[in-house]
């Protein structure tokens, strides 16, 4: 059993690696971040003073070398989207993502292990027990982004019930936004969390069936 954990542990810092290497390299394939930074009228000047500053102007092995150690040490370095640190963006984002994962769970167990329970008990011929594994296959192979772009258009164009973006209103708890405990938070928090659902109802529905 030991042996089989250290195992897994050692293919997961492996992959973990490999996928830092490929990340960290593809960056320098699309371009330099420098131009992100950088006035478009800038000179040489300039984007050598970017490079320097942040620390592009080493060789890529050394650059490589520095962020994996400042990684071990808790340090993810600056977004070069946001330009500020990158735990501070996490921090920043993190209560809305809990938000929205929690509540798409109770969505789908609450929904897919109910209906699961009750078509196991049905004949499998009978027609809405049909449309429901048929339904549930759908929810499977759709693209997560065509579905809400579907729900976008419906929901929100159309019968303009739940906003298309945003978190709404928010109220402070712990010095933490959060948008759960308002209902103007609630109406941004459902339809992207419906979404998020979709295909774990579909997969609380087969299992539990």
């Amino acid at each position: 059993m030991l042996r089989f954990i250290l195992q897994r542990i050692t293919q997961i810092i492996l992959t973990l690696l490999l996928l830092s290497i490929f990340l960290f390299f593809i960056i320098y394939v699309i371009g330099s971040p420098v131009y992100i930074f950088a006035q478009p009228d800038a000179d040489f000047l300039e984007i050598e003073r970017l490079q320097t500053a942040l620390g592009l102007n080493q060789p890529l092995y050394k650059q490589y070398y520095i962020f994996i150690q400042k990684l071990l040490q808790g340090n993810l370095g600056v977004s070069y989207y946001y330009n500020m640190p990158v735990m501070s963006v996490i921090v920043e984002r993190l209560p809305a993502t809990i938000e929205l994962t929690v509540m798409a769970f109770f969505i789908a167990f609450f929904i897919g292990f109910p209906i699961g329970v009750w078509a196991g008990f049905q004949n499998e011929k009978q027609p809405l027990n049909r449309v429901l594994t048929v339904g549930s296959l759908v929810g499977f192979s759709m693209p997560n982004f065509w579905q809400a772009l579907l729900l976008i258009m419906f929901f929100s164009v159309f019968l303009q019930w739940f906003p298309s973006f945003g978190r709404g209103e928010t109220v402070t708890f712990f010095q933490t936004e959060w948008s759960f405990a308002t209902v103007d938070g609630l109406r941004h928090l459902i339809l992207p969390a419906i979404n998020l659902a979709i295909f774990k109802i579909c997969l609380f529905f087969r299992m539990t069936k």
